[in-house]
């Protein structure tokens, strides 16, 4: 596929725009900024939690982004990527029951799921090397 389109996330919203001269904004589903808690990392600067929310963001859109791609039937890919107009997207969607909206969401919670996941996982292998680990007299 040539890279002439972009999925723009903003407040909840999945935008995808033909256009790359538009500026990529992204945010997840309400209530993701407050990942850091259950990551252990709320003790982050301001400027390190932008950064790493930035890296999250960018790995749910290319997830996002593979769904959608995927859900195209192989015969309809080439008419997909002739689409100029953002309503002709839209409405190649709507025809083919993608719901760009309801997928970032899931891919969105379903990454934050799997961050707190391993955050437990390795928090517990931590303190578990911690507890077996002989003490210094």
């Amino acid at each position: 596929m040539k890279n002439k389109s972009a999925i723009i996330f903003t407040e909840n919203l999945v935008l995808i725009s033909y256009n790359k001269k538009n500026t990529m904004h992204s945010t997840f589903p309400q209530g993701f900024d407050d990942i850091f808690a259950p990551l252990g990392l709320s003790h982050l600067s301001a400027e390190e939690k932008q950064k790493m929310l930035s890296e999250m963001q960018e790995i749910v859109e290319n997830r996002v982004t593979l769904r959608i791609l995927d859900s195209i039937p192989v015969d309809q890919r080439p008419i997909f990527e002739k689409l100029e107009k953002d309503e002709e997207f839209t409405e190649f969607l709507k025809k083919h029951n993608i719901d760009p909206v309801a997928i970032s969401l899931e891919e969105g919670m379903k990454f934050r799921e799997e961050l707190v996941a391993d955050s437990s996982f390795i928090q517990g292998q931590i303190e578990a090397r911690m507890e077996n680990t002989p003490k210094a007299d």
